[in-house]
């Protein structure tokens, strides 16, 4: 894939945007590298995390979401730290700095590799992926899913709403694939708040106890 293929979705039929969201959800990661800016972790630091965390965040980072709403910047914004000491020290908690949401830092725990999220109170904390590998998995699904997902919002048809529904259902089901364990545990509530605040009320009723 090319940048070209998220350039001019609102050019696109419903049916299109739907097929482009499956696509974003099925296709190999290496795929959708590319199509957005990105922060990568160098070579060097040395992060303390399982193997398989420290290979996501060398090969694909996370990615910069183009803010909608630059006044409150509440998109998905990869910002690792490139320092081997963990840039987030907290009473019972160390992790690495991966980026922010909105008015939530996130990071990667030292060790266990486990993503979580701090708001402005340091005790305020939650979970959000179990493994750092999964965690960049979805953030670059999700991050170039709301690509389609925001043309055919504006799309006035039953036919769209339906297909706009189905796209929810389609990332649901993806996470329930991908990281079983958080969607099995309502603790793990980022995603599917997320999902909330970004889809009408006919998709977020879906989500209101687990995935």
């Amino acid at each position: 894939m090319t940048d070209t293929w998220i350039d001019r979705a609102e050019e696109l039929s419903s049916e299109q945007l739907a097929s482009r969201v499956r696509e974003s959800l099925t296709c190999p990661l290496d795929d959708l590298v590319g199509l957005l800016p990105r922060s990568v972790l160098s070579a060097g630091p040395g992060w303390r995390l399982p193997a398989d965390d420290v290979t996501a965040l060398t090969r694909w980072g996370v990615p910069v979401m183009p803010d909608r709403h630059p006044e409150d910047r509440i998109q998905l914004e990869g910002d690792l730290q490139q320092e081997p000491e963990p840039a987030l020290t907290l009473p019972a908690l160390q992790a690495y700095r991966l980026g922010t949401y909105w008015r939530h830092v996130l990071g990667a725990v030292l060790d266990s590799g486990i993503v979580v999220g701090i708001s402005g109170d340091p005790s305020d904390r939650f979970p959000i992926n179990t493994s750092t590998a999964r965690f960049v998995d979805v953030a670059w699904r999700w991050a170039v899913v709301t690509h389609f997902l925001s043309p055919l919002s504006q799309r006035d048809e039953d036919e769209d709403w339906a297909l706009y529904d189905q796209c929810f259902d389609d990332f649901r089901e993806y996470f329930r694939r991908i990281d079983p364990e958080a969607a099995a545990d309502t603790g793990y509530r980022f995603w599917r708040d997320i999902v909330n605040d970004y889809a009408p009320g006919s998709v977020s009723e879906h989500w209101d106890g687990s995935y």
